[in-house]
Order: structure tokens, then C-alpha cells, then sequence
């Protein structure tokens, strides 16, 4: 994340070509940002990950690459204790996982590490019944794939864990 303006992108600074009325939307987006105009001063471990984001939605990046930048955003946010974030991050990376199922065609092992997803921040966010519903949706997907067999392992690991959880 850029010190001075707060722009911030997954990929490398050096591979970005953007033109003129792309870096001033962008600006503007990260000028009226509520959590970068009040994190900007003191910044947290998460801060470049909402910026990406936020970057992302202006740069036209897909609901699967900004749901991955959100995931890890929670994953920073559990790590340093941040719950009420954790838990935010977590709901925004859902929602953008869940328009990327609707809306991209995905295929194979990204469509099914998605779903699972979508089912494991559920269960973690305490909807346990929807995500028992997203295993085996993400069961589904698999179709006997054997290079996914990690995969039905944490499937079957987490729905086993979310039917306790729901009980």
C-alpha cells in the first residue's frame, strides 16, 4: 500500500498501466473511504487489504479476486484479535464469493474450493446451517476428482464440525 496515497493492488506496482481518468477515480474512491480516512494516521495490518479492495472495485476486478482480497483480510484481522473486523471481512468476502458463483461460469477446482469457502465463512460467522448447505454444494462440485481429495477431506472435516455446531 502506497504510504503517501493509500493505493494498493495484489500485483506488482511495475505491471499496472492505468490511465489518466482510471488513477483519478481511483483517488477519489480512496479520498472518501471511511476506514482509510480513519486508519490512514495509524494504520493497521489489514488497512492494504481494504485498500486493494477498494482499488480492485474501481479497476474492474472480478468477485472472485476481490472476495480472495477480503478472505485474507480476515485471516490478518483474526491473527492481530481483531474480531468485530474478522467478522466483516469474512460477510464481505461471502458476498463477493457467492456473485462470483452467480455471475462468472466458474469451473473446476475454483469452483469448488469457492463453494467450500462460502460454506467455512459461514460456519465461522455462525451460520451454521447455510453452510452445512455449502459443503455439500462444494461435494457436489467435485465430481471424482482425485487431484481435489484434500479438498472432500476439509469438506468432510468442516461438515462434520458445522452438524455439531448447529446442534
Amino acid at each position: 500500500m502506497c504510504p503517501a496515497c493509500s493505493f494498493a493492488t495484489g500485483e506488482g506496482f511495475d505491471s499496472l498501466d492505468l490511465t489518466f481518468g482510471e488513477r483519478q477515480g481511483i483517488e477519489e474512491r480512496l479520498r472518501d473511504d471511511g476506514l482509510l480516512r480513519v486508519f490512514r494516521e495509524s494504520p493497521t495490518p489489514w488497512l492494504g487489504f481494504h485498500a486493494a479492495e477498494v482499488c480492485g472495485k474501481e479497476r474492474g476486478l472480478g468477485a472472485r479476486e476481490l472476495g480472495d482480497l477480503c478472505l485474507r483480510a480476515s485471516w490478518v484481522c483474526r491473527k492481530e484479535g481483531e474480531q468485530p473486523f474478522e467478522s466483516t471481512f469474512q460477510l464481505r468476502a461471502v458476498r463477493y464469493f457467492i456473485r462470483a458463483l452467480e455471475r462468472d461460469g466458474l469451473q473446476g477446482r475454483e469452483l469448488s474450493v469457492t463453494a467450500y469457502l462460502v460454506g467455512e465463512l459461514n460456519r465461522r460467522l455462525g451460520n451454521h446451517r447455510e453452510a452445512l448447505n455449502w459443503y455439500v454444494n462444494a461435494e457436489r462440485t467435485l465430481e471424482g476428482d482425485s487431484s481435489l481429495a484434500w479438498l472432500e477431506r476439509m469438506i468432510s472435516t468442516q461438515k462434520e464440525m458445522a452438524r455439531e455446531q448447529a446442534a
